[in-house]
């Protein structure tokens, strides 16, 4: 039933003073509860909504005996107009001072006088105490070992029938013990039972009061996800207030991403038996399939991709130790949040500059000094996530209509790129047939050679797959020692060598490898070999590169790299190696 219906089946028992018992059932953390309490609250002060004049909530978790659960009700005995307050001595004394409890009050004086202030005399009171009240009891499904079944239901038809109260029983039925028992019991001992199944708006709504932006991103995201349980998107709600402040510098769409990714993190992590595993969450990538994620992949890649995840970036992973941790690291954010929000200012860049080509190609109103203008005041402003391609494209149209701001064009480039080598990097560009005039070429050139850089050793190695086809970088890592990439692969994360190994590989895979590239194999194969003796699951770790079959075969035959045969199964980045079927 929605929450709609079960509160309206709720109100109906409660304004009626017959003896009845209710039954609420429902999956941990639907709000159960929550819908209870918030219900009887809202209805205490209303003439004529409740029956019945006195109240009492008990939940059963960790009791073990009946006089237990007997304690709690007279312990928690309310008024009705003090429904969902906390009950302290003032609650039970206007329980006692109602016109209709004189008698009651006289008899627990009379009771302690024989029994003394111990528990034992108010249990013996309490029969005279429960009389005609509503008594809710939660929690049915966590109550202590030694408290069964049968005690709580025999309790309940003692309250119903001998004391004429009205009974209510919250409880999951999922994680029952002994439900054959139960049934058979329950069966007899409720009158009303319903099943409480709100949907996921009506979840989200139960879990987040709150309207601000954040709390309303929460929300949608857990729809979007299909989270369905309140108690998993109020910490969600909680983990994401303690990093939304940590990024308040950064643009919005990280901000954006950081809560999406949370709510996604946040669900696995506290509910790892509904949600995708997180090591899953971890490998997967939507631009290659892993061969062992078949079945994940039929289960969730939908709704991952409706959830725009494609991959767990390393301010993903950041954000993924947070939740596992239960708090953030600023330091940790601030070293790789830069880059979401690089990534951000790079498709609002191309976008804009899909809009002005389509605007010079399609418009024939616009003239043509507009147009440029345009075009170089977006270049002004964002030159520094312009691609070396694009600035060539605009370079060239300025030159075409003989504007010589291209001049000005170049120099901005070049000067805000004077740190980043990728920037002036066009094998790429020439590679892909494309024709780079001659100014650009020798203006980059220049710019190039004022970088020169001198990595470190580990720095080199990375700018193999960032960069691995500059001849400038793989001549450098070519001089580098055994030791050295040795000390990479045991040293840095699994991402790291799992991009270096696919990108050596990729130098097979691109026609005859320059004589460096070989070296750089060999080193890389004999930095493996070291690593294989180690352990049996080294080696087999190793032979998956297929770069010590590459050496062994080179050696043993010295023949042509290309009759190499090498294992097939070797994982792109974003996926994990696995073991050969």
């Amino acid at each position: 039933m929605s929450v709609q219906n079960v509160r309206a089946a709720i109100e109906c028992f409660l304004a009626s003073d017959k003896e009845e018992v209710l039954c609420i059932r429902g999956a941990w953390g639907t709000g159960k509860t929550y819908n209870w309490k918030t219900i009887t609250r809202d209805l205490r002060d209303k003439a004529d909504a409740i029956a019945l004049n006195e109240y009492a909530y008990v939940s059963l978790f960790g009791l073990n005996s009946i006089s237990e659960v007997k304690t709690q009700i007279l312990q928690s005995m309310v008024v009705k107009a003090q429904i969902g307050d906390t009950p302290d001595l003032t609650t039970f004394s206007n329980v006692l001072s109602t016109a209709e409890s004189g008698i009651k009050k006289g008899i627990i004086k009379s009771v302690t006088s024989v029994l003394g202030s111990r528990g034992e005399a108010l249990v013996s009171a309490m029969g005279f105490l429960t009389n005609r009240i509503i008594v809710c009891l939660d929690d049915f499904e966590r109550k202590g070992e030694k408290l069964s079944n049968a005690d709580v239901l025999g309790l309940i038809t003692y309250l119903k029938e001998e004391r004429k109260c009205k009974v209510v029983l919250l409880l999951n039925d999922n994680q029952l013990s002994d439900r054959k028992t139960f049934d058979s019991y329950l069966e007899k001992a409720v009158d009303i039972n319903l099943k409480f199944e709100p949907n996921v708006q009506e979840i989200g709504s139960i879990a987040i009061k709150d309207n601000d932006p954040v709390a309303l991103m929460v929300r949608a995201d857990a729809e979007t996800l299909g989270i369905d349980n309140v108690r998993v998107i109020q910490k969600i709600l909680r983990l994401v207030r303690r990093v939304v402040p940590m990024l308040e510098k950064y643009s919005p769409s990280v901000t954006t991403n950081a809560v999406a990714v949370i709510t996604l993190y946040g669900w696995s992590h506290l509910q790892p038996e509904l949600a995708p595993p997180l090591e899953y969450l971890k490998r997967m990538n939507v631009y290659s399939s892993h061969k062992g994620d078949q079945d994940m992949e039929l289960r969730w890649r939908d709704l991952l991709m409706k959830f725009n995840y494609a991959y767990a970036t390393d301010f993903f992973l950041v954000l993924l130790k947070g939740v596992q941790n239960g708090y953030f690291d600023q330091a940790e954010i601030d070293r790789f949040a830069p880059e979401l929000a690089r990534t951000d200012a790079l498709s609002r860049v191309e976008k804009e500059l899909r809009d002005l080509w389509a605007e010079y190609h399609y418009s024939f109103s616009t003239p043509q000094e507009e147009v440029l203008d345009k075009m170089f005041d977006f270049f002004k402003r964002n030159a520094e996530f312009i691609s070396i391609s694009d600035m060539v494209s605009i370079v060239r149209l300025f030159q075409d209509f003989s504007d010589q701001r291209w001049d000005e064009i170049l120099d901005t480039y070049t000067t805000v790129n004077a740190a980043d080598p990728q920037a002036f990097s066009m094998e790429r560009l020439e590679l892909g047939g494309s024709e780079i005039p001659t100014e650009i070429k020798e203006r980059i050139a220049k710019a190039k050679a004022a970088q020169k850089p001198s990595l470190a050793a580990k720095e080199l190695i990375r700018s193999l797959y960032r960069d691995g086809f500059d001849p400038e970088y793989y001549e450098a890592a070519s001089q580098l020692a055994v030791e050295d990439y040795e000390c990479f692969m045991r040293t840095e994360d699994r991402e790291e060598i799992q991009y270096l190994i696919f990108s050596l590989r990729q130098y097979l895979r691109t026609g005859e490898p320059q004589p460096e590239q070989h070296i750089i194999m060999d080193k890389a194969g004999e930095a493996l070999r070291n690593i294989a003796k180690e352990s049996e699951i080294n080696m087999r770790r190793a032979m998956k590169t297929g770069l010590i079959q590459r050496l062994d075969a080179k050696e043993d035959t010295h023949s042509s790299l290309a009759t190499i045969k090498s294992d097939p199964a070797i994982p792109s980045p974003g996926e994990d190696y696995g073991e050969s079927k």
